[in-house]
């Protein structure tokens, strides 16, 4: 199975992809609401399993969501950056995408076109800063 942290980070990263896998607007703040709450929790210090349980449990109840998050966690990145990155010709290997958070932990953003600008964190209304690794 998956660990628990990779499943929170699939919570972050699938934030901004709500509105493409939800049938409606009105579906996609309720579950964007609900995965900002419990990723809010992870990062008071809350127990890490059970709400990766629960996001789990959000993810699965609708069909473009679950195949998202079962994507998501083959490769630790969103199957729409995947499928559009391209490294720089000659490179012996594929890096990964330059990947933006909020500095509170509960969005991620993963730039899939150089140039792209980077949003706010939809929660916060803050800007979001590069990760590092």
């Amino acid at each position: 199975m998956y660990e628990s942290k990779d499943i929170l980070a699939g919570a972050r990263a699938l934030r901004p992809y709500l509105t493409e896998k939800l049938d409606t607007e009105e579906e996609a703040v309720k579950i964007d609401n609900e995965l900002a709450t419990l990723l809010a929790k992870v990062e008071e210090g809350g127990p890490i399993e059970p709400l990766a349980n629960k996001v789990i449990d959000i993810v699965r109840t609708h069909n473009g969501t679950r195949e998202w998050m079962q994507e998501f966690l083959k490769d630790r990145v969103p199957p729409e950056v995947t499928r559009s990155y391209q490294p720089l010709p000659g490179k012996p290997s594929r890096p990964s995408p330059p990947v933006y958070e909020c500095p509170l932990k509960d969005y991620t953003w993963y730039r899939a076109i150089p140039g792209q600008e980077v949003p706010q964190c939809p929660t916060h209304h803050i800007d979001l800063i590069l990760k590092d690794d």
